[in-house]
């Protein structure tokens, strides 16, 4: 093979290697947390809510997605912290999904400040481009009080104290 067609060659796999690296960066995935809100206080034993928006910034469906929500002392959150919850999301490309859910306090966690947070995809199935915007964890602290409970004229009503 004379060197002008070993050039040449050298340049076609050159540009085809780039044609498969531009085709393999369009089927990455982006899905992730935008937003969290949910109970910052609550009394010990009650439900705890929250909304959370997932968002798919890809040009593909996504189907069936975890979305776990964990509860931790620590002010971070991975997959081995206390899992609490979890679902599934399925986005359309560019769509926002809200997760309205609550759960039961877990029982051996007693009054005190809590963190909540949430991971998308937290085994890492999916091709994500940015792992580091799968996880969110709630600002503000979840605070679980002692309550108390009066009973008066056929309903009850609960006290911080």
């Amino acid at each position: 093979m004379s060197e002008s067609e070993q050039t040449q060659e050298a340049e076609f796999q050159v540009h085809q290697e780039s044609i498969q690296v531009i085709s393999d960066t369009q089927n990455i995935i982006d899905i992730h947390i935008t937003n969290i809100t949910g109970s910052q206080q609550i009394c010990h034993g009650e439900r705890i809510d929250f909304i959370v928006t997932v968002k798919n910034n890809n040009s593909a469906n996504i189907e069936n997605i975890d979305l776990y929500y964990y509860i931790s002392l620590e002010p971070t959150i991975q997959t081995s912290s206390h899992t609490i919850g979890a679902t599934f999301v399925s986005l359309r490309p560019n769509e926002e999904q809200i997760v309205f859910d609550s759960f039961k306090q877990p029982e051996e966690y007693v009054e005190g400040k809590y963190y909540l947070g949430f991971i998308v995809d937290p085994y890492e199935s999916l091709a994500d481009l940015k792992r580091e915007n799968n996880s969110y964890i709630l600002e503000e602290q979840l605070t679980i009080n002692p309550c108390k409970s009066i009973h008066v004229n056929n309903s009850n009503f609960q006290f911080l104290f």
